[in-house]
């Protein structure tokens, strides 16, 4: 079992979706799918000055919070904290991390893409493969890992769940 003060840069958190906005975008992700993800919404950890932050894209854009505030209030069942299986320069994710928040919108656009995506099981249009002007929730978190994520631009929550790039970690609460 691992704490949640012991976790690390690139650790990834899943979030069960608790609005409608959320919901809908849970039932576009798990359209068609047999294997269906319970999570909507993901985000990364990232380590700076011995605290721990939070790295998502919402719908006001990509903010950095404190990790223990984003969690703050939240059932344990509502989450789930996966770890990579690969090394991370962590040095890099604090630099995008720290380069995109308050500076990158929401990537609405990119949602009804990946719902039509989701539909057809394939692309509306093709999208500029290095456009970094805005974000969707796994779109950031595949970006911050490009290495590994080469299309990170097409990544939605479902891919990252059902990788074998992460590794899901049991939890307890200090």
């Amino acid at each position: 079992m691992e704490s949640l003060t012991n976790l690390k840069t690139g650790d990834i958190i899943f979030f069960k979706p608790k609005n409608l906005a959320g919901k809908i975008i849970l039932w576009f992700i798990n359209l068609g799918k047999k294997d269906k993800t319970p999570y909507s919404h993901v985000g990364k950890v990232v380590m700076m000055m011995g605290e721990a932050f939070f790295v998502e894209a919402a719908f006001n854009g990509v903010v950095l919070v404190y990790l223990k505030s984003r969690l703050n209030g939240l059932p344990k069942d509502s989450y789930a904290v996966f770890r990579p299986t690969f090394k991370i320069d962590i040095q890099q994710q604090k630099e995008i991390a720290f380069n995109l928040a308050g500076l990158k919108r929401y990537d609405y656009i990119a949602l009804i893409h990946q719902a039509y995506r989701q539909i057809t099981g394939r692309w509306m249009v093709k999208r500029n493969r290095f456009s970094t002007n805005a974000f969707y929730c796994s779109e950031l978190v595949a970006y911050m890992d490009s290495k590994i994520f080469k299309n990170w631009y097409e990544v939605d929550p479902e891919d990252l769940y059902f990788s074998n790039w992460y590794t899901k970690l049991d939890i307890y609460e200090d």
